[in-house]
């Protein structure tokens, strides 16, 4: 009798162990792994952004930029294909000042992805008198979730502020998010 107790105590916690091990490697589980992603092309324009196509066909930038509304607000556009996991982002007609070096990097934080466009004094001495505006755009592969929550970051010299944050949802393929609505007059020759 202990005999076939034990059995069936063994028995049972075989069939446990299958179905616990056959679950978790479902690929429907809910459980997944965090995406890994990479910086594949990143650039920032000079000053007066990627308006003309000829400068966006240069850069291999993959946006259409209407010039005659350029001035009329900051947009983040957004491009995704599935196939390749790949979001590219142009954040266009940034206001800085004409003297920097800027930089624009990604990262991946507590499922975050947060990505960071960085101006600091131009060869680490200091700034001019005049400002720019600047696209900058972004290539990242590695990115396999739906939605995703995105958080864009400012960082000028020591100060870093979030410019926006919130989810976009991949599955449209494309879209464009308003980051300042103030229009600027003329801004494609500021500084020029």
């Amino acid at each position: 009798m202990i005999l076939i107790v034990t059995y069936r105590i063994f028995v049972f916690f075989i069939i446990s162990l299958l179905l616990f091990f056959t679950l978790s490697c479902d690929s429907e589980s809910p459980v997944q792994t965090p995406d890994k992603i990479s910086v594949n092309v990143s650039q920032i324009s000079g000053c007066g952004g990627f308006t003309s196509a000829a400068k966006r066909m240069d850069s291999g930038i993959p946006f259409t930029i209407d010039p005659s509304t350029y001035c009329n607000a900051e947009r983040l556009h957004w491009l995704y294909d599935e196939n390749t996991r790949t979001l590219s982002v142009l954040n266009s007609r940034i206001l800085l000042n004409c003297c920097g070096d800027n930089t624009i990097t990604a990262a991946l934080e507590e499922d975050v992805l947060l990505i960071t466009e960085d101006d600091q004094p131009e060869s680490g001495t200091g700034r001019c008198r005049c400002v720019c505006v600047f696209d900058f755009f972004i290539e990242i592969t590695g990115i396999s979730s739906r939605i995703v929550t995105l958080r864009l970051d400012l960082k000028v010299d020591d100060t870093t502020l979030t410019k926006w944050e919130g989810k976009i949802d991949l599955s449209k393929g494309s879209g464009e998010i308003i980051i300042d609505d103030n229009a600027l007059e003329n801004c494609d020759t500021m500084g020029v």
